[in-house]
């Protein structure tokens, strides 16, 4: 397992690394200037966040085909066409989050088929030209009310 970022935590996850004796198996890569290689390695990308909007991360590795898991306030269940691309976790249920691990290691292709197919999704719903023509539409709609 690579976990990629950095964080003020980095100490205690260390230290839970080592008690749970699992160094072996898991490496703490930091800040990646380009996490590209990575994510398009990633067998499945996780994604669990309690504040982050639109999640750029997940958006990115479904782009790279990268089988997901991934649930937050708004953006992962929009990149995930609500659990169509990716499995859908609450973030605090670690039984769920455990449950789509080892069903995407027992099952690697089904997830693997949902990220080929999120691929074309993402890059046709979140591309930069779309949310241009997004706002617009939201700034049209705007101007063509009348003052409350």
């Amino acid at each position: 397992m690579i976990i990629a970022g950095q964080g003020p935590d980095r100490e205690r996850l260390e230290a839970l690394i080592a008690e749970l004796a699992v160094t072996d198996t898991v490496t703490l890569a930091g800040f990646l200037p380009n996490p590209y290689a990575l994510l398009a390695r990633a067998n499945p990308f996780v994604l669990l966040c309690r504040w982050e909007g639109f999640a750029l991360a997940l958006a990115e590795a479904v782009i790279l085909k990268a089988p997901a898991i991934a649930d937050g306030p708004a953006g992962p269940s929009e990149i995930l066409a609500s659990g169509q691309f990716g499995d859908l976790v609450t973030v605090d249920d670690v039984a769920a989050l455990t449950r789509a691990i080892t069903r995407d290691l027992r099952e690697p292709e089904r997830l693997k088929q949902a990220a080929i197919a999120g691929s074309a999704h993402v890059r046709a719903s979140f591309d930069a030209n779309h949310a241009a023509a997004r706002h617009l539409d939201i700034l049209r709609d705007l101007v063509r009310k009348p003052a409350a």
